[in-house]
Parts: C-alpha cells; structure tokens; sequence
C-alpha cells in the first residue's frame, strides 16, 4: 500500500512537474516579440517603384524599435540569384554582386515601439538605375525589456524581401 501511494505520488510529481515546464515556457514565449513584415512593390509613371512596407506586431507584448532598414540593390539577370539580401557589404554572397553596393537606407525613424495589433506603414519612392532587376530587402530589428534581460547578445531581426524585374535582360 505504501509503495503504490509512493508511485502514485511520484507519477504526479512528474505530471505536475511537466504542466509547470509547459506552462512556464508559454508564458516566456509570450515575452518576445513577433512581427509579421510586408514588402510590396508598384510601377509608378516615368519608371518609379513604389515600395509599400508593413511592420505589424502580432505579439502579446510592445515591441520596441531599435531599427527599420530598406535595402535596395540593382543586379543583372543571372540564373544564380538567391533570395539573399545583404545588409552588411562583406555579407554579400559570391557571384551576387550587385552592379554597384548601396548602404541600407533607415526607415520608419520616428517610431520607438509597435503595439500589440499595430502596423505601422511606409511607402518610399525609387527609380531604377541600370539593373536589370531590383533587389529589396525589408529588415526591423526590436527589443523587449524581458527578452534583453535574459538574452542580452540576442538581436530578434525579422526580415523580408522582393525581386523586381524592371527592364527585359538583354541577349546575347
């Protein structure tokens, strides 16, 4: 008898030991931010891209902006182009050059933290120059006061990016 209530008793020792683990790491879970990123691209008149960005936030928490980086660079068409969008120059992949390297252009500077449900919208205007097609990339990097504490070295960035093809490649 007393061995049955100590197996009983351990096996609810174990079973309320993993709802506490489960429950504890839902609720962590729930202090990091999580952003939902669009990219999305127009042809105006006289050749103008128009670049619609969305940052939403569909987490539980704020989160804080640390930065909001559009990266637009121009290659020639060529079979070997990844999904790859550097934001860093020695961070460019081999063979993907673009035709000439442009520094990442800070957007969405006026906002310190998106809500919990809030989007925030950006729409920025771009003429192509000699590519063949252009490459964009949309990069927020964020913060949550529970989620430096515990991580400090960790940088949650959400990124997202586009081909646009603007001009025929040329044959020959």
């Amino acid at each position: 008898m007393v061995e049955e209530l100590q197996r009983i008793g351990l096996c609810a020792s174990v079973i309320i030991w993993l709802l506490s683990a489960v429950v504890f790491v839902w609720t962590y879970h729930g202090f990091f931010p999580t952003l939902f990123l669009a990219l999305e691209v127009s042809e105006k008149v006289d050749g103008l891209l128009l670049i619609h960005l969305v940052a939403e936030n569909k987490s539980r928490i704020a989160a804080r902006m640390v930065s909001a980086k559009l990266q637009v660079l121009e290659h020639q068409i060529s079979e070997n182009l990844s999904e790859w969008v550097p934001f860093k120059k020695e961070d460019q992949l081999e063979n993907e050059e673009p035709i000439a390297w442009r520094e990442p252009k800070l957007v969405i500077k006026s906002t310190k933290f998106i809500q919990p449900g809030q989007s925030v919208v950006v729409e920025r205007l771009y003429r192509p120059g000699r590519g063949e097609a252009v490459h964009l990339g949309f990069q927020v990097e964020v913060r949550s006061f529970i989620a430096r504490w515990s991580h400090p070295n960790h940088k949650p960035c959400f990124t997202t990016t586009r081909w646009v093809v603007v001009k025929q490649p040329s044959k020959g």
